[in-house]
C-alpha cells in the first residue's frame, strides 16, 4: 500500500498537487474513513457474498449524503453524490 501511496504522491506532485502520506492501521484509518474525515483512502475491501447488484449498490447509491444518512455505502463515506 505505501508503494502505491507513494506513487500517488509523485504523479500528482508532477502536476503540482502536494500529496501528504499519513500512514496508519488498520484501526486508525477505518475510523477516519467511517466518519468521512478523508480526502483520499487507500485499503482493502471485498463484498460479502458474490453479488453483482449488491457489489455494484455500495459503489454507486447513496440516497442521502448528509451526516446522517442511514444508507452508509462506500458511495456515502467518500461522499459521492451526483446532484438532480
Amino acid at each position: 500500500v505505501t508503494g502505491m501511496a507513494e506513487s500517488f504522491q509523485q504523479t500528482l506532485g508532477q502536476a503540482g498537487i502536494k500529496l501528504e502520506i499519513i500512514p496508519g492501521d488498520g484501526k486508525q484509518t477505518l475510523t477516519k474513513y467511517r466518519a468521512r474525515n478523508h480526502d483520499i483512502y487507500i485499503g482493502q475491501w471485498g463484498q460479502d457474498y458474490f453479488d453483482p447488484n449488491s457489489n455494484a449498490q455500495t459503489f454507486a447509491s447513496n440516497p442521502d449524503n448528509s451526516d446522517e444518512g442511514k444508507v452508509k455505502t462506500l458511495a456515502w463515506r467518500n461522499a459521492w453524490d451526483i446532484p438532480e
